[in-house]
């Protein structure tokens, strides 16, 4: 899977997180959600786009911690966001166990994005 993320796109985007959930009605995304996590994404970072090429981030928004009561870890709809070419793809959704941390973005960056970083965060 390979959807760009876009004003055009949403109905695609939409589609593809359906086939995901199935009958699923909690824990659950739609397009919308797909384009506040990358404006998030974008935000938290504040780096140059051009230093974000390559960037890969699994979003699991629904992460929380759960009470010892809690028997089983829940599912949530999750998806990955590649920047590539310039642009955000989706290039994976699926139902997965949620986080049981508060955790909600697990970034793998580039060497050229860890630089952009740490320069941001030197002259502050």
């Amino acid at each position: 899977m390979k959807i760009k993320v876009c004003d055009k796109n949403v109905d695609k985007l939409n589609t593809a997180i359906k086939e995901a959930e199935g009958k699923a009605t909690a824990r659950t995304i739609t397009a919308m959600t797909i384009k506040w996590a990358v404006t998030a994404v974008e935000q938290t970072l504040n780096i140059p786009k051009k230093h974000m090429e390559g960037i890969r981030v699994r979003c699991d928004l629904h992460a929380q911690k759960y009470p010892k009561a809690y028997k089983y870890t829940p599912e949530s709809t999750q998806f990955v966001l590649e920047r590539i070419h310039g642009a955000w793809y989706v290039t994976e959704i699926e139902r997965y166990r949620t986080g049981t941390t508060e955790k909600k973005f697990m970034l793998g960056l580039t060497e050229d994005a860890k630089k952009a970083l740490v320069e941001r965060f030197e002259r502050f």
